[in-house]
């Protein structure tokens, strides 16, 4: 329904979800620690 509306689409494929998970790794070496 969001899609619809707001023209937003989800982009779901394996190589997006692999590039942001490899950023966010990158970019908290320690995770969730301060």
């Amino acid at each position: 329904k969001a899609g619809k509306i707001l023209d937003w689409h989800v982009k779901n494929d394996l190589e997006h979800i692999i590039e942001n998970a490899w950023k966010w790794h990158s970019s908290h070496p320690n995770q969730y620690e301060k």
